[in-house]
């Protein structure tokens, strides 16, 4: 993952490039043909690992200089019963993807990003 994001960030030469992390999951709610899967694959353990380990990669990378890297957090959206009561467990109504978007556009038009995160960069990140 951290040369995945290098590599995409040193091709915007300077210009920023935001990565959104990925919301909360509520696998309980999965239903229709697919739902031992969506289940399966959406646990909240596989969804804290996917979050911490781009948290890591991007701190990674921004600690090799590549400060025009972000990251977008759509956790705090998404982690709450409004949201739930919104969503078949991994997609959620336009309602709160547009409040997902909302919060993507501020970090991109309103300059309001995370310019730092206080985590660490494990010895052999790739």
């Amino acid at each position: 993952m951290n040369s995945l994001l290098a590599a995409a960030v040193q091709k915007r030469g300077g210009k920023p490039l935001f990565v959104m992390n990925i919301h909360n999951l509520y696998p309980h709610k999965c239903e229709g043909d697919d739902v031992r899967i969506c289940q399966q694959c959406n646990t909240n353990e596989a969804t804290l690992a996917f979050r911490e380990a781009l948290q890591s990669a991007v701190e990674c990378v921004r600690s090799k200089g590549y400060t025009n890297l972000h990251l977008i957090d759509p956790f705090g959206i998404t982690n709450n019963t409004f949201a739930m009561e919104r969503s078949d467990g991994v997609h959620y109504d336009n309602l709160v993807t547009r409040m997902e978007m909302e919060l993507l556009l501020a970090a991109v038009c309103l300059d309001l990003r995370l310019s730092t995160l206080n985590g660490t960069c494990p010895e052999n990140p790739d």
